[in-house]
């Protein structure tokens, strides 16, 4: 089975996703990366270019091709499973894991490299991740099959990072012990 990481972003699901990979011995693909590779630049840039809808229908494309893996760790772009169309895709034959986080304390942690497209109208980026946080969590909760709290940070990053994935790897043992 696939393990699916979703949530919003600055949860690490690339982070995350690359040592879960490592661990596992598993491909890792991270669909942001993947896409930026297709089209030669930046996301931001391409979405300055051709809007929101141009990116979502090659993000699309991009599921598709790797939802075909079956035994991977794919880092899924912060609104893909808000999609039905990605999620009919990518949920048969996975286990999605959401990394969860408190929308201000994610903001306060992408002030720090933030450079993306902003995805509303909100005034600034705090306003902005409450509102996804409000709009995304129900449709993340609804097609998740496991939920891993992110907030936790010291500044020790490193070590951070790999208790979560011991957290993860634990929450997924019965998940990983039928495939």
């Amino acid at each position: 089975m696939n393990l699916i990481l979703t949530g919003l972003r600055g949860t690490g699901k690339s982070s995350i996703g690359r040592r879960l990979a490592i661990a596992l011995r598993r491909p890792f693909f991270d669909t942001d990366l993947l896409i930026e590779q297709q089209i030669g630049e930046p996301i931001p840039q391409y979405v300055g270019r051709l809007g929101w809808d141009a990116f979502r229908d090659l993000e699309h494309q991009v599921i598709c091709q790797v939802a075909h893996q079956r035994v991977a760790v794919i880092s899924s772009g912060g609104g893909v499973l808000t999609f039905a169309r990605n999620v009919e895709v990518l949920k048969p034959g996975s286990i999605i894991v959401l990394l969860a986080a408190d929308p201000t304390k994610l903001a306060k942690r992408l002030e720090r490299s933030y450079a993306r497209p902003p995805l509303t109208d909100q005034p600034n980026l705090e306003a902005e991740m409450c509102a996804l946080w409000t709009q995304r969590e129900p449709l993340y909760r609804k097609v998740c099959d496991v939920v891993l709290d992110v907030d936790a940070e010291t500044a020790d990053e490193e070590a951070d990072l790999q208790d979560k994935v011991s957290t993860l790897l634990t929450m997924l043992r019965p998940y990983l012990d039928d495939t």
